[in-house]
């Protein structure tokens, strides 16, 4: 009797491991699909016709993601929050958001016409924001509803089109085809998808204004755009101080390890749930085990990285890089879930002043080693600003204990 029980326990122990490795799985795909796509389109970019090209198309994609990163406005982060609150007005509240960020877009077009481009660069990059503006908004629907196979079908069809258009490409290819290239898969993209959710949108559109949009999301989008700056204040300014080659390769090899970093989100999403219930002793065994897996992840995935970048990119970094990548790596998988943590106890505004020290120090690193030490100051810079992150976050830890232990006495 007792084998028997304890082969069912096994088994169901067995059964619970498979199904959360599956969820883990499925939300990896669902959030790296476009980041993939991404870079097997600078891969094809950099070996079909040049790294001067990819270089230059980073820096005008760089403001455009800046222009996103605003007019989203923390939407995301917001709408999953409303969307788990009242899952029957999802697209009332999506309808809402996408009509009050629409402003922020048309001030972004009035800014942008008096950027010292030329007007056929402008006219793309207008139509390019419009359209990714519109693809963009459908993440938290997907997200919500794990609508896991569209979002990988369109990412994968849209990757093969660009195969096709970049074989079929005129001698004269430069950034504004690139750039339309890009503007034309996006709108398809959101065609599709405007189509698929056609219903739902007509009903949306019927329906009232339903929230003070900025008021909730605004502290969202504090924490959203300080983070990314945070995260790539470094490749703002090699794009700035840099030429083409150094940025398509610097662009190559962040992107690469920002998303190894990235890889800690999409296992822990899953779990969320159950981590806002723990204690803290339990929240402590978390960490523990989840800077386990940083560890494996950055020692097996940067030399995988500057592998693959000499392969297949042809590109290539010293051993510098590799322990710098690691050290870039390693921290986010030890101080995120004391984020969450201090999400769950309501200290937002705490990572917010973690994120904008970040942003400081990154940004006054790279000032002093950019001219002399190129991409090595760079990533050692954004590295240093991860080991900063762990130091507050212990710091504010121990802080967080004490007061409790005070208020305990």
């Amino acid at each position: 009797m007792q084998m028997i029980l304890e082969t069912t326990g096994n088994k169901m122990d067995s059964e619970k491991l498979i199904k959360r490795f599956r969820i883990v799985i499925l939300n990896t795909l669902a959030n790296m699909s476009a980041p993939v796509a991404n870079m097997v389109c600078s891969w094809l970019v950099i070996r079909w016709i040049s790294p001067e090209l990819w270089g230059s198309y980073t820096k005008i994609f760089l403001l455009l993601m800046l222009a996103l990163q605003i007019t989203g406005f923390g939407s995301k982060e917001f709408l999953l929050r409303e969307f788990s609150k009242s899952p029957k007005d999802i697209f009332n509240h999506w309808f809402s958001s996408l009509r009050s960020r629409f402003f922020l877009v048309i001030g972004g077009i009035i800014l942008f016409v008096f950027f010292p481009f030329e007007n056929d660069l402008k006219i793309t990059f207008i139509c390019w924001l419009l359209v990714r503006f519109l693809y963009l908004s459908f993440d938290p629907i997907l997200l919500f509803q794990k609508k896991i196979g569209i979002t990988l079908l369109l990412e994968s069809l849209a990757l093969v089109f660009f195969g096709l258009l970049l074989w079929i490409r005129p001698e004269n290819t430069g950034v504004l085809w690139l750039m339309n290239s890009f503007l034309l898969l996006d709108a398809l993209k959101a065609l599709v998808l405007s189509v698929y959710f056609s219903k739902e949108i007509k009903t949306a559109l019927n329906g009232g204004y339903r929230m003070s949009f900025f008021t909730g999301a605004f502290p969202f989008f504090l924490l959203s755009i300080s983070g990314m700056i945070s995260s790539r204040a470094d490749l703002y300014l090699v794009s700035f101080n840099l030429d083409k080659i150094q940025v398509a390769q610097y662009s190559v090899l962040l992107n690469f390890l920002i998303y190894l970093q990235a890889l800690s989100n999409f296992i822990f999403q899953p779990f969320m749930k159950n981590f806002y219930r723990i204690n803290r002793q339990a929240t402590k065994r978390m960490i523990t085990q989840f800077w386990g897996i940083g560890i494996l992840v950055a020692m097996l995935g940067v030399p995988a990285i500057l592998w693959g970048c000499a392969i297949f990119f042809h590109l290539e970094f010293n051993t510098v890089f590799l322990w710098i990548g690691i050290l870039y790596v390693v921290p986010v998988y030890f101080y995120l879930p004391k984020i969450y943590y201090l999400y769950k106890i309501g200290k937002e505004k705490t990572v917010l002043n973690v994120n904008l020290a970040g942003i400081i120090l990154n940004i006054s690193l790279n000032i002093l080693w950019l001219p002399s030490l190129g991409m090595t100051g760079a990533l050692l810079a954004a590295s240093l600003v991860q080991v900063l992150n762990v130091a507050l976050y212990l710091f504010i830890e121990k802080k967080i204990i004490k007061n409790d232990l005070i208020k305990v006495s």
